[in-house]
């Protein structure tokens, strides 16, 4: 896929994965969009890339999303590619928090449901020409980690929903892709060891490549061969990352 001249919608894009994904693809020529619910970091993204069009949305409030559509329509028409990017993790043991039925409805919310009902809502204004999505999904779909059993499970929730939408779409012009981070070097992840961690600009420079080459599934270094033990060797796999 070109991914030159295009109208670009960011989740989740006023720092970390998200703004790295704007500032490549500013370079590109291109028409970015990001959203996010945080004012003041959509104030500070802008501030270091004016050509952004930022747009305050919480993604799980159904009329905050009809206002971003308005928004879109008004102002673009359409739109070519959604890149869900929006996400929160959260750490702690089921059995040693006693009152989680907050946290745990608002991490399934933001991690898989609300990018479901977005995806959904967006779908008329992708381009029949050159649309796609991107789900940015993790290596944790796949192999979870104790730690954080609900961010694991609505990430499995998005690979699997990535997979059936590309079903849905076959035969359509837009395409789907997901793309599998390692650790990245963000805030969520601001306390783990730096061992391992690699930068969003060098994830990002690695997902471009592939939608470039139209590679669907995209997982990003230590992720390839993470997956690739799991192929041959599940448990193995899994006893890697289980007390992570």
């Amino acid at each position: 896929m070109n991914l030159n001249d295009l109208t670009i919608l960011i989740t989740g894009g006023s720092s970390g994965i998200g703004l790295a994904f704007a500032e490549a693809l500013l370079e590109r020529d291109n028409r970015v969009i990001i959203c996010g619910r945080d004012s003041e970091k959509l104030a500070r993204a802008h501030s270091r890339n004016r050509q952004l069009d930022t747009v305050r949305c919480d993604i799980t409030d159904a009329a905050e999303v009809r206002e971003l559509f308005r928004h879109l329509a008004s102002r673009y028409g359409q739109i070519n590619i959604l890149i869900n990017n929006a996400g929160i993790q959260r750490q702690y043991k089921l059995l040693e928090q006693p009152d989680l039925w907050h946290t745990i409805a608002e991490e399934f919310s933001i991690n898989l449901v609300a990018q479901v009902q977005l995806t959904h809502h967006l779908l008329p204004l992708l381009s029949r020409e050159r649309g796609a999505i991107v789900n940015i999904t993790s290596a944790l779909a796949v192999v979870p980690k104790q730690s954080a059993p609900v961010y694991c499970a609505a990430k499995a929730g998005l690979h699997s929903f990535t997979r059936t939408l590309r079903y849905q779409l076959r035969g359509t012009p837009i395409e789907v892709f997901e793309v599998l981070p390692a650790l990245v070097d963000t805030a969520m992840t601001r306390d783990r060891p730096e061992k391992g961690k690699i930068s969003p600009q060098r994830l990002v420079d690695d997902a471009l490549r592939g939608i470039t080459k139209g590679r669907h599934t995209i997982p990003i270094e230590r992720t390839r061969l993470l997956l690739l033990i799991h192929r041959l060797w599940p448990r193995l796999a899994y006893a890697i990352l289980r007390d992570s």
